[in-house]
């Protein structure tokens, strides 16, 4: 723990991990509170379900343009998006229960396209932050607090609406990534780098970037193996009458990337970013081979506690990966590409593991099972991709 307490004694590391952690929480959970407040007000999941549809779809789409937007034009971007995205969230709020259903839906894509890529900016400051020596462990504390958030955030949002209502609950996460915002764009080191005169002419996107093109189509599968997981495995718990162990897989999938993730932030024999890429890519993929064929709930929680250790050590290099394989002026947009791969994936993954499970959850499961060995495949066919690149 030593590592981390170092970290965190760095000068706007603190501020910087709220960011994240108030980014990660909002993210998370929002979908679930747009899906519980809009079909609050229309009493359909049908437009609730084209609400989030919006959403995602805006925020998946332009992400890269956002990120874009962020390398060239630094803070001052970040909060005008920032307060754009909150009002947007705050429109949606004030709708009345009788606005028509397009209404709802249009709102909703506007706040997900005007959707802030603060935890994309974090990532590209924690090295400016951490230092060359603690720059692992940051990561890792980046990674380790989206995975606490990915448990603990639609959680709260359900306890939330169930006991004050689903305005209270969207209204409670909703803000938090101009909260986020807010104390990123006062870190000196952001101040600092954005007077540094930057480079305008010439600048390639990101995608130019071997490296970074070799991570986006991991992402794309890998996003698909986490959709059917999202679906195939609460399905499963249900199929075999454990109602109340529907979330059991899924967090045992949480706790063992949130050990792993502690774990690669400390240790000196981690190994190099792109060998602990691949190495996560290869792990992932061979322990959810079993996964369709898991006798219990029990089982299928194991099967996921070690995929969840492959996913965070993918997860963690993919993170330091982004430091090498692209120049720090397109280091926000090399990640927002990434979110958007990994968003039409887990779009496609869930989609084909709900038709799925209407023939037994086995097929659902094998989406995920399947999925991570093209993730593998490419990490190991272009590692040589994953050097550093070019000034």
């Amino acid at each position: 723990m030593s590592v981390y307490i170092a970290l965190l004694a760095r000068p706007g590391a603190r501020a910087l991990a709220i960011a994240c952690a108030a980014g990660w929480l909002a993210f998370a959970g929002i979908t679930l509170a747009i899906v519980l407040l809009v079909e609050h007000g229309t009493g359909s999941f049908a437009v609730a379900g084209l609400a989030v549809g919006g959403f995602a779809a805006g925020a998946g789409a332009l992400a890269p343009l956002r990120g874009r937007l962020i390398d060239r034009r630094g803070p001052a971007a970040l909060l005008w998006l920032g307060a754009a995205h909150t009002l947007a969230i705050g429109v949606l709020l004030a709708l009345p229960g009788q606005a028509p259903a397009a209404v709802a839906v249009a709102v909703a894509t506007v706040a997900g396209a005007l959707s802030p890529p603060l935890i994309a900016t974090a990532r590209a400051v924690w090295p400016r932050v951490a230092g060359r020596d603690l720059t692992r462990a940051a990561h890792a504390t980046n990674a380790l607090l989206g995975d606490v958030a990915a448990v603990v955030s639609p959680a709260l949002v359900g306890v939330l609406a169930a006991t004050a209502g689903p305005a209270v609950a969207l209204a409670a996460i909703g803000g938090g990534p101009l909260v986020g915002c807010v104390l990123v764009a006062r870190l000196d080191a952001v101040r600092a780098s954005a007077r540094r005169p930057s480079v305008k002419v010439h600048a390639p996107g990101a995608m130019r970037f071997p490296g970074v093109r070799t991570i986006v189509l991991a992402g794309l599968p890998l996003g698909v193996a986490v959709g059917g997981l999202e679906v195939g495995a609460p399905a499963f718990a249900l199929e075999e009458g454990h109602e109340a162990l529907v979330a059991l897989p899924l967090a045992a999938f949480a706790a063992g990337s949130v050990l792993a993730s502690a774990w690669v932030g400390h240790s000196r024999r981690a190994g190099g970013p792109a060998a602990r890429f691949t190495a996560g890519a290869v792990l992932l993929a061979a322990a959810l081979v079993p996964a369709p064929f898991a006798g219990s709930v029990g089982v299928l929680a194991a099967i996921l506690a070690v995929a969840g250790v492959g996913y965070a050590l993918l997860n963690v290099g993919c993170l330091e990966l982004l430091d090498v394989v692209v120049p720090e002026r397109n280091a926000v947009e090399a990640l927002t590409w990434l979110t958007s791969a990994e968003g039409l994936g887990l779009a496609a993954g869930a989609a084909a593991a709900g038709a799925l499970a209407e023939h037994g959850t086995a097929a659902a499961l094998a989406v995920a099972a399947v999925a991570p060995a093209a993730t593998a495949a490419t990490a190991l066919a272009r590692r040589g991709t994953l050097g550093p690149t070019g000034p």
